[in-house]
């Protein structure tokens, strides 16, 4: 559903099937921002945020990372904010939402997250 919409949003987009795919792509191309599904085979999306945030290269420290979910648990946005995601984004996704979401993240460079 992401894809549907940043492709009315005339966004350029990439996709991964697994966490590992995540990591292989984000290191070979220069992204703005990653949408970042928490739930994905081999690697899921907190373990690959922490890899991301972990690389030894301040492109990776600050590049913009939205979560998706369908979990709106306390537990996980927790985990969500520990792992060094920017923003979280709850599935069924709102589009209106979302945009303003990764607007604010790309445009305005916000460092909070907010639920």
């Amino acid at each position: 559903m992401a894809v549907k919409y940043l492709n009315r949003w005339n966004a350029l987009v990439d996709t991964a099937e697994d966490g590992n795919e995540v990591l292989a792509k984000c290191k070979n191309n220069d992204y703005d921002l990653i949408l970042m599904d928490l739930q994905m085979p081999d690697m899921d999306g907190i373990e690959a945020t922490k890899v991301i945030r972990g690389m030894n290269n301040k492109k990776y420290q600050s590049l913009p990372i939205i979560a998706l979910t369908a979990s709106a648990m306390t537990e996980v946005k927790r985990q969500v904010l520990e792992a060094g995601m920017n923003d979280f984004a709850a599935k069924p996704l709102n589009p209106e939402l979302l945009y303003k979401k990764i607007y604010n993240q790309i445009y305005e460079n916000k460092e909070s997250i907010s639920f």
